[in-house]
């Protein structure tokens, strides 16, 4: 039997807003057995399927503060923001799926958001090449990948340090990859074994690329990983309000020194968002559609919006820390784009 389930909840509360990043799918219900997750028995996540989000906000007396209804797109996937009213604060929230079977509201579970104070300071990690050794280079790395849990990849220590000495510092962890996905349970069994909880996993939606007209992602977004990931990056740093500290950890495999330069010129220059846009439709390692073009433009002014608002209240741009993984190869850092943000980040190298 299948019911609706999450597969990515993340609920984010700060002092104006709740925001609210799922994936709702059908799951088969079946018992755990303690054994770790491979990623072939999640293909079923492949399919695509509209639902009805049902969110009952309540406070520390579990009083109902407020109801709300949401339709997701047709994968499932929701983004929203709820404005809160002051003076109110969420202990908790209620989920539930409300259209799968009519008259019959399927609890998803009982949530308690992050909550977002200042100062604010996050780390974000991409997974492969970063924390595990993974490959997909060729078609048997690929059939390797989908039947192993990612145990079967040796962890690469000085990642795991870098990430676990900053959340022994109270930073909030998160974790950004481009895996499809349908990795979720194994990727999270592989950070709890290693000792990391984090606060959100974002992994990329691969029915996006296959869809004609629905969703961000296309065909190409397979194998190009820029739009995708600064994409869940901006989305981030809007539902957590602009962090005050921001850590970054990558590689320098694809195209991770491209995003988070891209995303420094956003955070700590005074570049106007419509020439930063610009530059990165201009760039090949982008290579947005018309669609994509505009959904990004909007998020970058939103960003800057913050980014704006720290300046009229006297605070600084926020602290920007990147740290790449070097694999090797040359010319992975874009020496112009980094010129124009190198005074105002920290940027490091580790192998």
């Amino acid at each position: 039997m299948r019911r609706p389930q999450f597969i990515q909840q993340l609920f984010i509360q700060t002092e104006q807003f709740l925001s609210v990043k799922s994936t709702i799918t059908l799951r088969r219900i079946e018992k755990e057995n303690g054994l770790p997750h491979f990623p072939l028995e999640d293909i079923p996540l492949l399919r695509r399927q509209r639902f009805t989000l049902k969110l009952i906000l309540r406070n520390e007396n579990q009083e109902v503060i407020s109801e709300h209804l949401f339709d997701t797109d047709s994968f499932g996937q929701a983004f929203f923001r709820i404005p809160l009213p002051p003076q109110q604060r969420v202990s908790y929230l209620q989920s539930y799926e409300t259209s799968f079977s009519p008259g019959v509201d399927f609890l998803l579970g009982s949530n308690y958001p992050l909550e977002i104070k200042r100062p604010t300071k996050i780390v974000i990690s991409d997974f492969d090449k970063t924390l595990v050794s993974t490959s997909y280079s060729t078609p048997l790395d690929i059939v390797t990948s989908l039947i192993n849990p990612v145990d079967y990849f040796p962890p690469i220590e000085e990642g795991l340090k870098l990430f676990k000495d900053y959340i022994s510092q109270n930073y909030t962890p998160f974790v950004l990859s481009a895996s499809p996905h349908f990795y979720e349970s194994t990727i999270k069994d592989w950070l709890g074994t290693h000792g990391m909880i984090t606060s959100g996993l974002f992994l990329k939606d691969y029915r996006q690329s296959f869809s004609i007209s629905d969703g961000l992602l296309a065909l190409k977004d397979l194998w190009i990983q820029g739009l995708y990931k600064l994409d869940q990056l901006l989305d981030l740093l809007i539902m957590t309000a602009l962090p005050d500290e921001i850590v970054l950890l990558g590689d320098d495999h694809e195209s991770d020194p491209m995003i988070y330069l891209t995303l420094a010129q956003i955070l700590t220059t005074e570049a106007e968002p419509f020439r930063v846009w610009q530059k990165i439709v201009a760039n090949k390692s982008f290579k947005l559609s018309q669609k994509q073009e505009a959904r990004l433009l909007t998020k970058i002014y939103e960003i800057s919006s913050f980014v704006y608002d720290r300046k009229k209240q006297g605070l600084p741009y926020p602290v920007l820390k990147i740290y790449i993984r070097r694999l090797g190869k040359k010319g992975k850092i874009p020496n112009e784009l980094l010129k124009s943000v190198e005074k105002n980040i920290q940027l490091e190298f580790f192998s």
